[in-house]
């Protein structure tokens, strides 16, 4: 059994206990929207001092090939939905392009070379020793473009969004310590549409002060990338 407070429901429950309404005002389905707006940004919140949704994404490299599609939301396991992209930030790209030595490769900007059709990107500026990346329209772009095929010739580290809460069964991945911020937060937007704007407002603060409280727990903890490996990006467009 799930202990206090994990899952969803337990929230629910406890907030519905404390403002005095039942499932026929506070639906499941009317908090579980309220909870995911403050679920997917507490998750960013959180990333920022400690990665503890990162993975690790391998893919191949193409002949001739310079962009490849970065990973995107699959919550229905298909890959047909995307709810505005799973990646949150991409913390380092590291790329062997002649199958053997690895090397991370820096950010460049996108508009400052050419694409494959006006002519490929210089030579002299990239080479498989000193490769390159940039992000645009939800690919990465590879410089100098790779002039071999390479199994598992890349890897992107980066933290991705966890998939919405679609029950009140689900657990949010965060820590323990960060489910009470997400309570409160719920319960401030409860105390709002119930028209009860003092309380809302008192909850508001509460809930930011603990964010704070929690964020600076995860301050002088050393930043792991406790990562999840991940095969074939094509697996998320």
């Amino acid at each position: 059994m799930a202990s206090l407070a994990q899952t969803t429901s337990d929230i629910f429950i406890n907030i519905r206990t404390l403002v005095g309404k039942d499932t026929n005002t506070l639906s499941d389905a009317t908090m579980l929207r309220m909870a995911n707006f403050h679920y997917l940004w507490l998750v960013r919140e959180i990333n920022e001092s400690e990665y503890v949704n990162g993975a690790i994404t391998t893919d191949n490299l193409v002949k001739d090939q310079q962009a490849y599609t970065l990973p995107i939301d699959d919550t229905d396991a298909t890959g047909a939905l995307d709810f505005g992209g799973g990646l949150i930030d991409l913390l380092r790209v590291e790329v062997a392009m002649d199958s053997s030595n690895w090397f991370v490769a820096p950010q460049t900007e996108f508009l400052t070379y050419p694409l494959p059709a006006a002519g490929n990107a210089p030579r002299e500026i990239f080479t498989q020793g000193t490769p390159a990346f940039a992000l645009f329209n939800r690919q990465i772009f590879f410089y100098p473009i790779p002039d071999q095929a390479v199994t598992d010739g890349f890897k992107i580290f980066w933290i991705q969004r966890p998939a919405e809460l679609t029950a009140a069964s689900d657990i949010p991945d965060i820590d323990k310590e960060f489910l009470n911020v997400l309570s409160l937060f719920i319960k401030a937007d409860v105390y709002e549409i119930l028209g009860r704007i003092q309380e809302s407002q008192i909850t508001k603060q509460e809930a930011n002060s603990l964010l704070e409280r929690a964020k600076a727990l995860q301050v002088d903890d050393t930043k792991t990338l406790s990562m999840t490996t991940r095969r074939n990006i094509k697996n998320y467009e």
